[in-house]
C-alpha cells in the first residue's frame, strides 16, 4: 500500500456525563496520480476488519485513479471492557472527515461504508446533515448491517461467530480445490477470500467484548428511518451494494429496503457472501463501473 498509516494518529479526547473518554485511531490517505486534488473516495470497512484485510481494493482504487482515505480501529484485546465502538466510531468518522477537509483540502468525498461501517455514517452525518450534504455527494452502503428488523441477538452471534466463518473456510477451500485447471487470478480470488475469512475470525474472538456490543448494537440499532430521513428530507444520494448470497446479514432483507428507499439503479447486487466485495477482482472491476456512474451523477445533484 503506497500510502502510510503513520500519515495520521488521532487520539480524541471528549467529555461524557462529566468524564474523560480517549479514543485512538489511524487514518490512511493515498493520493492517486492524476486524481483531483479536492476529492476522495472514504472506505469504511465493517467489525473484526482492518487496513490489511482491504488492501486488494484500497490498491484496486488507487489503480483506478482514485485517491483514497481510510480508518485504521485497533481491534484490542480479551479483557477490553472500556471498548466502546457505538460512540467511538463515529467520533472518529467526524474527526477524520474534518481532517480531510481542513489538512488534505479535500471538499467532495465519496463515502464507501461496509457493513457495520453504516451506522457511524448515518449517526454522524444525521447530526449535521446541512454541513455533511455540502461535501459528501454520495454513500456506497455495502451489505450494511441495520436492514434486517427480525435479527436476535443469540442467532446473530451464532451466524456471527460460526455459520459465516464455517461456511466461508468451505467455501473457500473446496472452490481452491476444484479450480485446479481455472484461470491463476480465479485461484487469487479463492485464496483472498480465505485469508479475508480467517483473518475475520481471528479478530472478532480476539475482543469478544467488543464483538458481543457491536452485536447488540447491530440488532437494537434501527437504522432505517436515518437513512429515509437523510434522504428525503436533506437530498443525500444514498447506494446499495450486496451480494446475494451473504449468510451474515440478510441479503433478500436488505435489498427489499434498499428498493424502498432509493432508486432501481442506485441497487446493484453481485453474487457471493459478505466479504466478497473487497476480494473478487471481478466484483470489484465491475463496481468501478458503477463508481464512475455514481461519481458522474455527484456532479449533477
Amino acid at each position: 500500500m503506497s500510502g502510510r498509516l503513520s500519515d495520521f494518529i488521532k487520539t480524541y479526547s471528549t467529555g461524557t456525563d462529566g468524564a474523560l473518554s480517549s479514543m485512538e485511531y489511524g487514518g490512511l490517505f493515498i493520493e492517486a496520480h492524476g486524481s483531483p486534488p479536492d476529492q476522495c473516495i472514504l472506505v469504511l470497512s465493517g467489525t473484526s476488519i482492518q487496513l490489511a484485510d482491504i488492501e486488494f481494493f484500497i490498491n484496486c482504487l488507487v489503480g483506478k485513479g482514485y485517491s483514497v482515505a481510510s480508518i485504521e480501529r485497533d481491534i484490542g484485546g480479551l479483557i477490553d471492557f472500556k471498548t466502546d465502538s457505538k460512540a467511538d466510531r463515529k467520533l472518529a468518522l467526524g474527526d477524520f472527515i474534518d481532517h480531510l477537509k481542513r489538512d488534505r483540502g479535500i471538499s467532495s468525498i465519496h463515502i464507501i461504508a461496509q457493513s457495520y461501517a453504516a451506522f457511524e455514517v448515518a449517526r454522524l452525518l444525521v447530526e449535521a446533515p446541512e454541513t455533511y450534504r455540502a461535501s459528501i455527494p454520495a454513500v456506497v452502503l455495502v451489505n450494511p448491517a441495520g436492514f434486517d428488523r427480525q435479527m436476535r441477538y443469540v442467532p446473530h452471534c451464532l451466524r456471527f461467530l460460526f455459520i459465516h466463518v464455517l461456511s466461508g473456510y468451505a467455501s473457500a477451500v473446496a472452490r481452491l480445490v476444484i479450480s485446479g485447471r481455472n484461470a491463476p487470478e480465479t485461484r487469487r480470488d479463492f485464496r483472498r477470500k480465505l485469508s479475508a475469512v480467517h483473518s475475520f475470525f481471528i479478530k472478532t474472538v480476539r475482543n469478544p467484548i467488543r464483538t458481543f456490543k457491536e452485536i447488540a448494537d447491530i440488532v437494537s440499532f434501527d437504522i432505517i428511518p436515518y437513512v429515509k430521513l437523510l434522504i428525503e428530507k436533506y437530498g443525500f444520494s444514498f447506494h446499495f451494494v450486496l451480494n446475494g448470497d451473504d449468510n451474515l446479514v440478510s441479503a433478500s432483507r436488505t435489498l427489499e429496503w434498499s428498493r424502498r428507499l432509493v432508486p432501481h439503479e442506485n441497487v446493484t447486487v453481485f453474487p457471493g457472501n459478505h466479504l466478497d466485495f473487497f476480494v473478487d477482482e471481478r466484483q470489484i472491476v465491475s463496481f468501478m463501473d458503477t463508481l464512475g456512474m455514481i461519481a458522474v451523477r455527484g456532479k449533477h445533484a
